[in-house]
């Protein structure tokens, strides 16, 4: 994403300049050039308007995603003109998919980050880190990324990264000089950086709410086999079948991508002449204990995960594990739950913005004078963009 102040190079420029005609022009040519065809049910299909107009679609919105044509955020609005003026879908019905339960779950996990930073939890965060992990350049980035791959797994991938990110930069500006510093602790520098980044996608994998792909194709599972799950000829995915493969995963990768980092690339060697681990533990230190607002923060965010994990029921051996599944009093006799991942999420963004903050009088865990500068608006818009798009295939001809 655009980034203010900073300077774009030669080949943005030009990547730019190309991707900006070649988007429109591709959807263009896929509403008239021949598209083959296929047998399906022993008849032969051809493409349909919609089906043009959705591929056309699709390849627009990649081209400018991948040059930045326009800005990411202001690329993603192309459905909510693009659909209605094609007579594939109206405004009234694609504009919904930008606020989807997905985008709502979203806006919630980055509310618990940003409480968490306003209340200093982050600095805490740090701080035990280094204290379990050590204070040595290659066992703190296998804190960060441990620390990133488990947080991921209950909240958003990009909520993980905004709520380490303070926490990164906390023990590496404590830890380093501002100048001066040896090739070797720049490489430390940015291997917490990555830890970060590669433990929040890792973490990702574990779980079905830890990232947006693994959400997705839980409910297009679940819808599109409906029949056949409902049959028991095929298993419901839920969050607990899920965890039983995605989690070993995340056991194996974890250290394999320490390895990597601290190994291979950018490298990391076991001392560095600038780092002095009393000094950083002493410089990262909050003043005093943990402050009661803090653990309201720390408090909600744990319920917010336990909710995730339970609302749904886990099956384990054929049985279901008590404390699960208790969105089932939520049906209100309809045979359905009306409790979502988002419900879950939002619940807990506005506990934040009501509860007091009680280091300040009047204040709240979360105001939204903090939050509204804060919150990646860009992203949410990125992700209703792109779920707006996989609607528009999903329902098209």
């Amino acid at each position: 994403m655009d980034e203010p102040g900073r300077k774009h190079t030669r080949g943005e420029l030009i990547a730019r300049r190309i991707g900006l005609p070649l988007g429109p022009l591709l959807f263009l040519l896929a509403l008239v050039v021949p598209l083959p065809e296929f047998a399906a049910d022993g008849a032969v299909v051809s493409a349909t308007t919609n089906v043009r107009v959705t591929l056309g679609l699709g390849a627009w919105m990649a081209i400018w995603w991948m040059t930045e044509a326009l800005p990411l955020a202001a690329t993603s609005l192309l459905p909510l003109a693009v659909l209605p003026l094609s007579g594939l879908a109206t405004a009234r019905d694609t504009a919904p998919q930008y606020f989807s339960d997905i985008v709502a779950l979203f806006l919630g996990g980055f509310c618990l980050a940003l409480a968490m930073q306003k209340a200093g939890l982050h600095k805490r965060i740090a701080l035990r880190v280094v204290r379990v992990f050590g204070a040595r350049p290659r066992r703190l980035v296998l804190g960060f990324l441990a620390g990133s791959a488990l947080m991921s797994m209950w909240v958003s991938n990009t909520a993980t990264t905004i709520m380490l990110i303070p926490v990164v930069l906390t023990v590496v500006q404590e830890s380093l000089p501002e100048e001066g510093g040896s090739e070797a602790a720049a490489r430390f520098g940015a291997a917490c950086l990555l830890a970060v980044a590669f433990g929040a996608s890792l973490g990702g994998v574990g779980t079905t709410i830890g990232t947006p792909p693994n959400a997705y194709f839980q409910g297009f599972f679940n819808q599109h086999y409906a029949a056949e799950i409902a049959a028991g000829t095929l298993p419901e995915i839920t969050l607990g079948r899920w965890m039983m493969i995605g989690l070993p995963l995340v056991v194996v990768l974890v250290p394999a991508c320490w390895l990597l980092l601290t190994r291979l690339s950018p490298g990391v060697p076991r001392k560095l002449p600038e780092f002095e681990g009393q000094d950083i533990i002493q410089r990262i230190k909050p003043d005093g204990p943990p402050h009661k607002s803090e653990w309201l923060v720390m408090a909600i965010f744990f319920a917010a995960a336990a909710a995730w994990i339970t609302h749904a029921p886990i099956e384990l051996a054929g049985a279901v594990l008590p404390l699960t599944g208790w969105d089932a009093y939520f049906a209100f006799g309809t045979g359905r739950s009306f409790i979502t991942d988002g419900t879950i999420a939002i619940t807990a963004a506005l506990l934040l913005f009501l509860l007091p903050d009680f280091r300040e009088r009047g204040g709240r865990l979360l105001t939204w004078e903090f939050a509204g500068r804060r919150l990646p608006w860009g992203a949410l818009l990125l992700f209703g963009g792109g779920l707006a798009l996989a609607w528009a295939i999903d329902t098209g001809d």
